[in-house]
């Protein structure tokens, strides 16, 4: 990689780079210990239910160096792993969440339904730093909740016009050659 090349990657992509790839990092450690401990208690399985988790940080290790070296493919992969840090859902049944380090979440939680006034809604908001996944299917999940990182909002956002600019600037060098 060239030298000026380093250069050209913004500071804050630099930002969300060490997001990704130290979310990441940490995200692999939790879920290895973890692996550990489960497969003291459950063999196998353990190891079978660790290597999603397993995948998702190292992609998230991967897609964050790569996103530091400034290659254009990585803006792709690290809007698609923002994505996937946007939504917390939990229905009867279903609960998912990911995030690789900084979550700032609102929440919007259906109370119950009143006949004078209809359905009444609780709003709610969480703080996480550090890396969390979580997907559960099971019958002991009854609460029905919807959330929304804002953090991957906006880095989604900022990285949407930061490659949107590099469009832009690309195609005037290549006009201009």
């Amino acid at each position: 990689m060239t030298e000026s090349r380093k250069s050209d990657v913004p500071h804050g992509v630099r930002l969300v780079s060490l997001l990704l790839a130290g979310g990441g990092a940490a995200g692999v450690v939790v879920v290895v210990l973890f692996a550990i401990q489960w497969f003291s208690q459950g063999g196998l399985v353990a190891l079978l239910l660790s290597s999603p988790m397993l995948a998702a940080f190292g992609c998230s290790i991967w897609i964050g160096i790569e996103l530091w070296r400034g290659r254009p493919w990585a803006y792709t992969w690290a809007k698609v792993l923002f994505i996937a840090q946007i939504p917390t859902i939990s229905l009867p049944g279903l609960y998912y969440e990911f995030s690789t380090s900084l979550r700032f979440a609102l929440t919007l939680q259906p109370l119950g339904y009143r006949e004078a006034t209809g359905l009444t809604f609780g709003f709610g908001w969480d703080f996480f730093f550090g890396p969390k996944i979580a997907l559960a299917i099971s019958h002991r999940i009854e609460n029905i909740e919807f959330g929304l990182n804002l953090v991957a909002i906006a880095i989604l956002i900022y990285l949407v016009k930061v490659t949107r600019a590099r469009k832009s600037m690309l195609q005037a060098t290549t006009v201009a050659t």
